[in-house]
């Protein structure tokens, strides 16, 4: 018997199962209303603040021309005796608590931007997840059931630290692994324990970094092998060096699919992968 839950504590348990299933909205929209609000008041507190300052430097009361030059008077003037109603100071402590809201808001809302957004697949997962009959079965409810759905896409995050796989294990992993399964192969490898309606497997992402560091490292060596006895059977220069241009453009590509290098780091790579073809055209010129 599926030890699925069709409610929102199931749907708990089916997060915890894998990084990158704990999908919830970011609500971008709402927060940024929220500091946008937060916002105005700070603006209105301050032009408050403003008056009450200017108000205050040119009372016709001594003490409270001080405000502007000695604190402590303005911080007692609400107790000071024969003073004025201290606005200014209490306007200040409105400002202060108002621009702790604000702060937390904000540093708040950086954080929420800096989580990674779930991939397809998993957010596929979650989806077919509440849908599957011996899984969420469409338990939820009203706009509530909209919340996973393609059309909040880009409002979802993950909690995870989010995977830094390159294209080519984000395929294997993705596409590749449950195609194979799903059609006979791996069968060996059991569902998780309450989800075997579901076929859900669990794969180590450990297994999958392995894998491409082991096949991108056999792609650069094959290819460098095949450039390099390609060039030793081409015996003019000019096809040599449009070979070693279409093996750089290769090699670049190779790069790109098989890691997760930058930029400048594929630049140098090639760089020195194109340096060892012209060495070794040099040589054989000779």
């Amino acid at each position: 018997m599926s030890g699925c839950e069709p409610s929102y504590v199931g749907l708990a348990k089916f997060f915890g199962l894998a990084d990158g299933l704990a999908i919830f909205r970011r609500f971008k929209e709402l927060n940024t209303r929220n500091l946008l609000y937060l916002q105005a008041e700070l603006i209105h507190l301050e032009q408050k603040l403003y008056t009450h300052s200017s108000q205050d430097s040119t009372s016709s009361d001594p003490n409270c021309r001080q405000y502007s030059t000695y604190a402590l008077r303005l911080i007692m003037s609400p107790n000071s005796p024969g003073s004025t109603d201290g606005a200014q100071w209490q306007t200040i402590l409105d400002i202060r608590e108002k621009l702790k809201e604000y702060n937390v808001a904000l540093l708040h809302q950086a954080e929420l931007h800096s989580l990674p957004r779930p991939t397809p697949y998993d957010l596929e997962l979650v989806q077919r997840w509440l849908k599957h009959p011996e899984g969420g079965k469409d338990f939820l409810k009203g706009f509530e059931s909209d919340t996973w759905q393609n059309e909040n896409a880009t409002d979802l995050v993950t909690v995870s630290s989010g995977r830094n796989w390159d294209p080519f294990l984000k395929w294997v992993a993705e596409r590749l692994v449950p195609f194979l399964y799903h059609r006979g192969c791996f069968r060996w490898k059991k569902p998780l324990v309450g989800h075997e309606e579901l076929g859900i497997v669990q794969w180590k992402d450990s297994r999958y970094s392995m894998a491409a560091r082991m096949l991108g490292a056999a792609a650069a060596t094959i290819l460098l092998i095949v450039s390099v006895l390609t060039l030793y059977f081409i015996r003019k220069l000019i096809n040599r060096l449009f070979a070693v241009m279409g093996f750089s453009v290769a090699f670049s590509m190779a790069l790109t699919f098989f890691t997760t290098a930058k930029p400048i780091e594929i630049f140098a790579a090639g760089a020195a992968f194109a340096s060892v073809q012209v060495v070794f055209i040099g040589n054989t010129q000779a």
